[in-house]
């Protein structure tokens, strides 16, 4: 188990489902400092990454891999990845040509569809999900994300405060 940053986290991930887009999971949420917590499953692998929102355009933060035994394929969960929309519905939507049923109807049927590698995708507009949002995601996984936990955040607070001392306040 090694800390990597969060950026070649998500490099790995990305590479990882390029080459198997099916049964992926995401959830996110919140710790108790106001970090972003972001669990991803695939088959018997899980990523943590931990991130603090710099500003609307960067993240800083951790991640890391572990092996896990439990498999969230047969959950009955709807699989995260990017589903193409047929480009006569991709245009519809652009032009705002439809309602809110319609477009859940979209949805619906498009979430229906497989997962596909990015590179792929040939589509105007393509669906990313779904992303599950949860108040606390670590508590749903064994105890030994409390540890995980709370190396990410000590990395984590130690970057923040030699990069962005400012962002460490004591309004915090």
């Amino acid at each position: 188990m090694t800390l990597k940053s969060a950026k070649d986290t998500k490099k790995e991930i990305m590479l990882n489902y390029n080459r198997d887009p099916q049964d992926w999971h995401v959830m996110v949420g919140k710790d108790n400092y106001g970090h972003t917590d972001t669990l991803i499953t695939h088959s018997n692998e899980l990523w943590i990454l931990k991130e603090e929102i710099i500003n609307p355009y960067k993240s800083l933060g951790f991640g890391i891999k572990k092996n896990i035994t439990a498999n969230l394929s047969n959950s009955g969960l709807k699989t995260f990845g990017y589903r193409p929309l047929p480009t006569d519905l991709s245009k519809n939507i652009l032009e705002d040509k439809i309602n809110t049923e319609m477009f859940k109807n979209i949805i619906t049927k498009t979430l229906k569809n497989d997962p596909l590698p990015i590179n792929n995708i040939k589509s105007e507009i393509a669906i990313q999900g779904p992303i599950l949002h949860s108040p606390k995601p670590l508590q749903n996984f064994p105890d030994f994300t409390k540890q995980v936990d709370y190396e990410l955040k000590q990395e984590l607070d130690n970057l923040l405060s030699s990069k962005y001392p400012h962002l460490r306040s004591m309004y915090r």
